[in-house]
C-alpha cells in the first residue's frame, strides 16, 4: 500500500447507511448501501435503535470494501487502517440520542420527525418568548424540537432520564462516538437542538434554563 490512500464517506439516513470509498485524488472507487433500517412508529412517534445505525454502518463498510477489492487490483492486496486517510460523515439531525456514561444508548433515539413534545415546546416558548426564542436559537418552538423532547423524556421516562450522561443530536455523531470514544457534535447539528445560540455558537442559558434540563 505504498503511495495510495483512501477516504471513507458515509451518510447515515433514516432508511439506510450509504457508503463510498474514494482514492486520495478524489476519484470514486466504490459505493454501497446497507440493508434498510427499521423505524419504530406508533401513535405518530418515530424512533430508531442507534445500534441499528452501527450495524448498518459496519455492513455498508464491509460491502464497500468488497466492491473496492473487485474494482481495484491495488486494493485487493489488503488494506490497513493507516491507508484510510479520513472518514467523512453526514447524517439525520434533530434527533435525541441519549447515552449513558459508557456511551451506550439508554433508550431508542427519538427522531427528528417525532413531534411528541408539543406541550413542552410551548412551555419553553412561553418562558422565553416566541420571537426571542426564534432569534436566539434559529428554531421554532415545535414538538420536534430536541430540547423539548429532552423535557418530555425527563417527565415521562424518569428511569431512563436518570441514566443519561450525554446527548447527541445527529445519527452520525453516535457512530463518531463509537469510533473515537468521544461524544461530540458539529455546529450545524447542534443548532437544530433549540439550546444553542446561533450567533455565539454556544449553549445559551436563556434557552436551557426554562427547560429544566
Amino acid at each position: 500500500m505504498t503511495g495510495m490512500g483512501y477516504i471513507a464517506v458515509y451518510d447515515v439516513g433514516t432508511t439506510a447507511v450509504q457508503a463510498a470509498l474514494t482514492r486520495e485524488d478524489g476519484s470514486l472507487l466504490a459505493t454501497a448501501t446497507s440493508e434498510p433500517m427499521p423505524i419504530h412508529d406508533a401513535d405518530g412517534r418515530q424512533e430508531q435503535d442507534p445500534d441499528d445505525w452501527d450495524l448498518a454502518f459496519r455492513n455498508a463498510t464491509r460491502a464497500v470494501f468488497a466492491q473496492a477489492a473487485q474494482a481495484d487490483v491495488t486494493f485487493t492486496h489488503g488494506i490497513g487502517s493507516s491507508a484510510i486517510l479520513g472518514v467523512i460523515m453526514s447524517g439525520q439531525m434533530q434527533d435525541v440520542i441519549a447515552l449513558d456514561e459508557h456511551l451506550l444508548p439508554v433508550r431508542r433515539a427519538i427522531l427528528y420527525s417525532d413531534g411528541r413534545a408539543r406541550a413542552q415546546a410551548r412551555r419553553i416558548a412561553d418562558a422565553v418568548g416566541d420571537d426571542a426564542f426564534a432569534s436566539l436559537s434559529g428554531n421554532r418552538a415545535e414538538g420536534s424540537l430536541p430540547l423539548a423532547k429532552l423535557m418530555w423524556l425527563a417527565e415521562h421516562e424518569p428511569r431512563s432520564w436518570s441514566r443519561v450522561r450525554h446527548v447527541l443530536f445527529d445519527a452520525k455523531d453516535y457512530l463518531v462516538a463509537r469510533l473515537t470514544g468521544v461524544p461530540s457534535g458539529d455546529t450545524v447539528a447542534c443548532s437544530t437542538s433549540g439550546a444553542m445560540n446561533i450567533v455565539t455558537r454556544r449553549w445559551d442559558d436563556r434557552l436551557v434554563s426554562p427547560s429544566g434540563v
